[in-house]
């Protein structure tokens, strides 16, 4: 034996010599049978499976046994190693522990027994050995120490057993998972911090009671059915089920179930893990929502690995492209791009990669046939669980029906924009929403001065009601087609409009709003007017023609000597009126083929008046006395003017001064002041004494004329030698 630095009895390592006994003190002097019985009891010690050893008062040791030998690795050299034969010694904390601090040592020392200390013994080899130590010291008769004896007994099994119980404590205490126990009799046992969280029931509140306390009372035969099980010694895994926490309210759980064995294996309750699945299953229903979605899609639906490989394909895109699952999962998805775009796919994985999301990026892809299709798509990084982006999501979308809507959309647009026509639109309660130029130009509002205002804006105080009835006739779905009404202007003038209305409805199909066409027919008015006074004046002058005609030929009869010479004057007389009628129409072309131009008031009156002249009596008196300075008349005033003096003469003709032998009519005009003053003065015609003054339509038509279209003044003296006739009419008028 020798001693270290670290002042430790340095060992030899075990070895197994032949056994020998320790000599017997020669002083010592004992019979045969005393040999014996010390034999017997040495064997004895040698044959008990625990550590054994003996020392003396000294502390050499002067025994041991194998299982001592086996539990410090090493034989210690009897009457030389002291204490204990162990290689090194460890406190239970893991401190070293001196030779002469060992319990042998103490109780020696101390000269008493100590039961059940613990320390460690290191061997040669390393490795340690956790053991008890029952130290008891040995007296002779008198009295006095001779040594002492001590059992080790090696605890290694039993400091595994407790470092596995004290694992298994640690794991259900930190578990997250509700961990209890129940006796077969359904009464909590255990119950860890687990499932105080899970069920808000603190230990003390649950242990010993029933465990239908944790059970909604329509799940009660559960727990007669698992208990049922686990007398069969059967295993419940991931059952799923619903309990009730201690606020009442309820919670998904998955329970797994296990029976517990006393040391005798017999089945003396169960062990119960459950977990909340109510993340779970929200997850679960969240994953089938979003499959459904992705399956229900009209979209494009796929996803990609960072190589470009095609990983999931829904019905979407297989209505979209043309290719099924089975014939496109695994490939590149460049074959659904044309070649003249493969450039996109390394940008669009670049960007992917660096974790960015591609929004709406519109471009071309190809279909299984070939043909190429207009398409939206958006693309977004795939991640794992530890948030590692592993690929990407497209979704893609077909745009071509939605390029040509905006086509149409433009073209519409465009329309509306340059219409002659007020295009307006409103919603249901009447509010302008649109305003284009034409509209503008109608009604004299910009667009901002409007949208947002009602449309009564536009509508005169007497006319409000028509509104509520247009827009109740729009929300039953009814088209108002070339509705005339009036309308204001911002300027306060009021314009006739032809208006159509037509509802407005959403993507639904319901009614939101009218849309509005108005076109300004103030003209067309005006032009149907002066065409139904034409229409009447023609009528009128066919009439008038007729009697003319025949007048003509009474006169012409008259004087006529033979009947080639009626002939020719009723001919000359109704080339006279052609030639008059011609007269009244301005702008068109004349008989030479030439186009017409102004004439001067004096050819106007003789051209309309010679139908009326009878050439003979002209040698004589003459029908018609005419004088006046030169003046022109205008191509539309000439029309006007003629149709007032073939009145005139017409009337003249059937009851004035034509109609009579010897009667005549002096037409004399003078201009004073930028006014034609013209006097129509007839001499030699019937009485008109007692006669009806009554205005007929040829009379109308003349104040009509003279008063509305030449803005002048007409007045009727009715004399008893003839009617007198004087107006005014402005020079500019006739210029016109």
């Amino acid at each position: 034996m020798s001693i270290s630095t670290d002042g430790l009895v340095l060992m030899r390592p075990m070895m197994r010599p032949a056994r020998r006994l320790p000599p017997v003190p020669a002083a010592t002097r004992i019979d045969t049978a005393s040999r014996d019985s010390e034999l017997q009891f040495r064997q004895l010690l040698e044959a008990l499976p625990a550590a054994v050893y003996t020392i003396d008062a000294e502390g050499r040791i002067t025994f041991f046994n194998e299982a001592a030998a086996d539990l410090w690795g090493c034989r210690p050299e009897l009457g030389k190693s002291e204490w204990c034969g162990s290689w090194r010694l460890y406190w239970p904390d893991g401190r070293p522990m001196r030779h002469d601090e060992c319990p042998m040592a103490v109780a020696l020392k101390e000269g008493r027994q100590i039961r059940g200390a613990e320390a460690a013994a290191e061997r040669p080899d390393g490795t340690r050995v956790p053991f008890l130590a029952y130290p008891t010291p040995l007296r002779d008769r008198s009295g006095a120490l001779t040594g002492a004896v001590n059992t080790l007994i090696d605890i290694t099994e039993r400091k595994r057993n407790e470092e596995f119980e004290q694992h298994l404590v640690t794991i259900v205490e930190s578990s997250d998972d509700a961990i209890l126990s129940e006796d077969l009799d359904g009464i909590i046992k255990t119950w860890n911090p687990g499932a105080k969280r899970l069920f808000g029931y603190t230990a003390e509140e649950v242990i010993g009671k029933p465990i239908t306390l944790l059970i909604p009372i329509d799940c009660h035969r559960e727990e007669f059915d698992i208990l049922s099980r686990i007398r069969r010694g059967e295993c419940i895994d991931h059952y799923e089920t619903v309990r009730r926490r201690k606020d009442g309210s309820l919670i998904e759980i998955s329970v797994t179930v296990s029976p517990i064995k006393n040391a005798e294996g017999r089945i003396i309750g169960a062990s119960k893990i459950a977990r909340d699945i109510t993340e779970r299953r929200r997850t679960e229903q969240l994953t089938r929502r979003l499959a459904s979605i992705v399956d229900s899609s009209d979209d494009a639906i796929v996803s990609k690995d960072l190589d470009g490989i095609i990983k999931t394909w829904n019905p979407g895109a297989e209505r979209l492209f043309g290719y099924t699952a089975e014939e496109v999962i695994g490939k590149p998805i460049t074959l659904l791009i044309p070649i003249d775009r493969h450039g996109e796919e390394p940008d669009i994985l670049s960007r992917i990669q660096r974790g960015e999301c591609i929004d709406h990026y519109e471009t071309v892809r190809r279909r299984k046939d070939g043909s190429l299709i207009e398409i939206s798509v958006t693309v977004s990084p795939i991640k794992n669980a530890d948030g590692r982006i592993i690929g990407a999501s497209k979704i893609a979308r077909d745009i071509t029906e939605r390029r040509c809507t905006e086509q149409l959309t433009q073209r519409l647009a465009s329309i509306v924009d340059s219409s002659d026509d007020a295009i307006v639109s409103k919603d249901l309660d009447g509010v302008i929403k649109t305003w284009n130029p034409g509209a503008e130009r109608l009604f004299g509002y910009t667009a901002e001065e409007v949208i947002g205002k009602p449309i009564t804006l536009l509508i005169p105080i007497d006319r409000h009601d028509e509104e509520p009835d247009i827009l109740s006739r729009i929300q039953s779905g009814e088209r108002i087609d070339h509705y005339e009404t009036v309308r204001r202007r911002k300027d306060g003038s009021l314009v006739e409009i032809s208006l159509t209305v037509s509802p407005i409805k959403n993507a639904e199909g319901a009614v939101v709003g009218a849309s509005k066409t108005a076109r300004d027919i103030t003209e067309r008015r005006r032009a149907q007017e002066q065409q139904n006074l034409l229409v009447r004046e023609m009528s009128h002058r066919v009439n008038n023609l007729f009697a003319v005609t025949s007048g003509l030929v009474t006169l012409s009869a008259r004087s006529a000597r033979t009947p080639a010479d009626m002939a020719e004057v009723v001919r000359d007389r109704l080339c006279a009126l052609a030639r008059a009628h011609g007269l009244t129409r301005p702008g068109l072309i004349d008989g030479d083929g030439k186009p017409c131009q102004d004439t001067i008031l004096h050819a106007l009156v003789q051209t309309i008046l010679a139908p009326y002249v009878d050439p003979e009596r002209v040698k004589d008196h003459g029908f018609f006395i005419i004088t006046g300075p030169c003046l022109p008349i205008g191509g539309n005033a000439a029309t006007s003017l003629a149709l007032v003096m073939h009145e005139l003469a017409t009337n003249a003709a059937k009851y004035g001064a034509l109609s009579s032998f010897g009667g005549y009519i002096h037409i004399d005009w003078s201009v004073k002041k930028d006014e034609l003053l013209l006097t129509w003065k007839e001499h030699g015609g019937p009485s008109l004494d007692g006669q009806a003054k009554h205005e007929g339509f040829g009379s109308s038509l003349v104040r009509r004329l003279v008063t509305g279209q030449f803005g002048g003044q007409l007045s009727y003296d009715w004399k008893p030698k003839g009617l007198i006739i004087r107006l005014s009419v402005p020079v500019e008028r006739l210029a016109m």
